[in-house]
């Protein structure tokens, strides 16, 4: 992904990536996802004229009642 990240943010931005480790599955279109990130890495563009860093990562999040307080749209698993 950081191929496709580099031309859309510029030189004047380091792009740092963070993989989680033993994270879980999703299902979700790939392509979409990819999207999403292009996107998100966009805007970040946009707020950083000067340059700086943009740092993606990952990790599982266990979605329970209070995480769900907190995060109005997360709903827990049943």
């Amino acid at each position: 992904m950081e191929g496709l990240l580099r031309p859309l943010v510029g030189p004047g931005i380091e792009i740092a990536m963070v993989p989680g480790r033993n994270i879980g599955r999703i299902h979700a279109d790939p392509r979409q996802v990819e999207q999403v990130v292009m996107n998100l890495a966009a805007n970040a563009r946009d707020a950083m004229p000067s340059g700086g860093r943009l740092t993606l990562e990952t990790y599982d999040v266990e979605v329970d009642e209070e995480y769900s307080k907190v995060h109005l749209q997360a709903k827990p698993r049943p």
